[in-house]
């Protein structure tokens, strides 16, 4: 088996003064941040949201019995479709 290793006194007390350090710095950091006094002013916040920029969808290669109104029921399932313009090739 392996040897047991006693520790001394010396050690132990030492290892002990640490653990107490470490316990009184917990409580100061504790203590400090019970102290903060609450802070009373009043954030605004503006809650606006982008507005959605209308832009062109160009289409090539179109059916020949698509006409506007197929296409705009296509695209009203994804948002409002503003002007459909078909130019005949």
């Amino acid at each position: 088996m392996g040897k047991k290793r006693k520790i001394s006194s010396c050690e132990n007390n030492e290892s002990e003064e640490k653990e107490d350090q470490q316990e009184e710095e917990h409580e100061q950091l504790e203590s400090s941040v019970d102290q903060s006094e609450p802070n009373n002013e009043v954030i605004h916040v503006s809650k606006t949201k982008k507005k959605p920029i209308p832009g062109v969808i160009y289409l090539s290669r179109i059916p020949d019995k698509m006409n506007v109104t197929i296409i705009r029921s296509y695209f009203d399932q994804y948002g409002q479709t503003g002007r459909i313009y078909l130019q005949l090739s």
